[in-house]
């Protein structure tokens, strides 16, 4: 055999392995950090959360829950627009360096109601963001379901607010936001520009 065809076939098996972990680091899932808004403190936090507690009893979700992301002046005043009462928890300035991510399930009867950001990891051009929804009893939620609902005032709005900021996400550009549950089930899937 001669030396260029052994020079090839290095070159060939030096590509091959190349291409092979260049594959799996674009399937990778990676981690992002982000901050959470704490209502109580009025400020964000890394602070992790308790999620022990959540329990997933919803066999259906209202048709109020809202989800949205804020990359933009744009998409900021439309939020401030729907949530003015929102305003002390985003910055205008900010949006340049950092994405908002908003949950709610908008009004229900009962303070046991609940939605968190729980996680969120970026696989390629993908950031997939996990919620945890907390729900009352099967029980008070069956009575509710009964008809109950009419006479009680809808007047609790459970609701979440992160920020990442704009370096944490592995890859830039064109990225698809998935928010789901525990179970897999998709509220939401629109792209953003992120620069």
């Amino acid at each position: 055999m001669k030396k260029t065809h052994k020079v090839l076939i290095a070159v060939t098996i030096m590509l091959t392995i190349f291409s092979f972990y260049s594959i799996l680091a674009i399937n990778q899932a990676y981690k992002i950090n982000f901050e959470w808004y704490s209502q109580y403190h009025q400020k964000y936090s890394y602070d992790s959360r308790d999620f022990l507690k959540d329990s997933w009893y919803l066999s259906r979700y209202p048709n109020e829950m809202q989800f949205m992301i804020i990359n933009g002046k744009d998409e900021y005043r439309n939020f401030l627009d729907i949530h003015p009462n929102m305003s002390a928890c985003l910055s205008e300035e900010e949006l340049k360096e950092t994405v908002y991510i908003y949950c709610s399930f908008g009004r229900v009867y009962s303070p046991d109601y609940r939605i968190k950001v729980k996680d969120i990891v970026q696989i390629g051009n993908v950031v997939e963001i996990k919620i945890s929804i907390n729900s009352p009893t099967a029980d008070s939620q069956d009575a509710m379901d009964s008809g109950e609902k009419t006479a009680i005032l809808k007047k609790y709005v459970p609701e979440d607010i992160i920020k990442i900021n704009k370096n944490n996400f592995f890859t830039k550009g064109e990225i698809w936001f998935i928010i789901k549950n525990q179970d897999g089930k998709v509220f939401y899937k629109m792209y953003h520009i992120i620069k």
